[in-house]
């Protein structure tokens, strides 16, 4: 049987297509479809991974990479957000935001993804420990640390000598602006900022589902989630500066093969569309600045 791309699926093909339906589920009910919007999150949810998934099989073909390892990249992709905890903290301004669990939540994510694999398939389970072994390895490289100073150090189980598998999946969780080849492309890969903004500042989303108009928003509140937005454009910047600086490393011996794929211009690409957004918010008062990075605003 020839898949839609027109190469033939490997053995393990119909377990992780299964496996990955399942993830999204989870990923949908327990950040999308949940009670508690506390646990509504913009930026990881069904649409990422999907995103990551696709990204993934891409990143994987251009590495000349086999069927199997094409699929055991799916399954990674599939299930390495489907944790996703945080630990609350107040900012020196008083604002509350999420700090990721992490290296926890990739854990979490491995026995997700082994006891569903163990659960559904059975007697049908074609996937080996050594599938599930290679994907484990992936999920975990792209866990970022977050040093003391408050710093993060962004996928750091990234080696050399990681798996193939781990490098395509890696590359495909935290480069999606160096894969932005149109300006189109490169404006929606800017404002994935935005939607990582809108998940780690929970204490705005907090205030903001506790009014019913603009008036009951304190003003002093108002004026310190203006300068937090606005200076985000700093730690954006400071992420992408990031992925430029290691993208020859992290695209390691498959440098020849992915070099028309990701790309230092298409990085910039996307600087110079976020450095516009920021351009154009600075003028902006609260509430449409609000409105133009994805908040529900009240009425006046």
């Amino acid at each position: 049987m020839i898949g839609p791309d027109g190469t033939e699926p490997s053995a393990i093909s119909d377990n992780v297509t299964q496996c990955k339906q399942r993830a999204l589920v989870q990923i949908r009910e327990s950040f999308e479809d949940c009670v508690n919007p506390d646990n509504r999150l913009s930026y990881h949810n069904q649409a990422h991974t999907e995103g990551v998934v696709a990204r993934t099989e891409v990143i994987t073909r251009a590495m000349g990479l086999s069927a199997r390892d094409v699929d055991r990249s799916r399954l990674a992709a599939a299930c390495h957000d489907v944790s996703r905890t945080w630990t609350e903290r107040m900012e020196d301004d008083g604002a509350v935001v999420r700090v990721p669990n992490s290296p926890t939540d990739e854990a979490q994510s491995i026995v997700w993804m082994i006891s569903t694999v163990m659960m559904v398939f059975d007697r049908n389970l074609l996937l080996t420990r050594h599938d599930l072994s290679i994907a484990s390895a992936a999920i975990m490289t792209t866990a970022p640390i977050a040093r003391a100073d408050k710093d993060v150090k962004y996928q750091p189980l990234l080696t050399a000598s990681s798996h193939p598998v781990a490098r395509a999946l890696a590359l495909a969780d935290m480069n999606a602006a160096a894969m932005a080849r149109t300006p189109e492309e490169a404006e929606a890969a800017a404002r994935e900022g935005d939607r990582y903004l809108r998940e780690r500042e929970l204490g705005l989303a907090r205030h903001l589902r506790g009014i019913k108009s603009r008036a009951e928003f304190p003003l002093q509140l108002a004026k310190i989630y203006r300068r937090r937005i606005l200076d985000s454009h700093d730690s954006q910047t400071r992420f992408l500066g990031d992925r430029t600086e290691h993208l020859v490393g992290d695209l390691g011996e498959f440098e020849a093969e992915l070099a028309p794929l990701l790309s230092f211009d298409n990085i910039w690409r996307v600087r110079k569309a976020w450095s516009q957004l920021h351009l154009d918010r600075i003028g902006m008062d609260f509430w449409d600045l609000l409105a133009d990075i994805g908040y529900d605003v009240p009425a006046a």
